[in-house]
């Protein structure tokens, strides 16, 4: 009996030698098992940082190629209000340039119809006076004929 209850015991201890050795590679294999899971967790969250950081970096490239882009077209805008207003101005004076004439062509030929109108009236004047003095040249003319004609008749009686 003896022998019964070493061989017992020599299997117990081996069952409990073997249910050890499983036990531990139970827990080797689950070490392992949670080292992998943190080690996927850890790289799963690295991998969510890393592609939140290049989101905000391509966000803060894409607000500068904005900025740059709008600062560019204000530029460009200002360009073309200064073009316009430079535009203006040149149209302002060219019209200026032309109404001066205008003014001057209006003035000169106020002044010609002006002096035509002096001569006109100077030659009036002068024709009217010729007139006056034909007259008057016609009437002595007349008086010394008829003071001629007097005098021949004076003569004869």
């Amino acid at each position: 009996m003896e022998q019964a209850e070493k061989q017992r015991q020599k299997e117990e201890t081996r069952q409990f030698l073997l249910n050890f050795k499983n036990r531990t590679n139970e827990y080797s294999v689950n070490d392992q098992l949670k080292e992998r899971l943190i080690n996927e967790e850890n790289n799963r969250q690295w991998e969510t940082k890393e592609a939140k950081w290049k989101a905000e970096d391509d966000a803060r490239v894409k607000l500068m190629y904005e900025v740059y882009a709008q600062r560019a077209e204000n530029v460009e805008i200002k360009k073309k209000i200064i073009e316009d207003e430079k535009n203006v101005k040149q149209l302002d004076k060219m019209e200026l340039h032309r109404q001066m004439e205008l003014y001057q062509k209006e003035l000169e030929e106020k002044q010609r119809l002006e002096q035509e109108k002096i001569m006109q009236t100077k030659h009036n004047l002068i024709n009217q006076m010729d007139e006056k003095k034909q007259r008057q040249q016609l009437l002595r003319d007349k008086k010394q004929q008829e003071e001629g004609g007097t005098s021949k008749i004076k003569r004869g009686i």
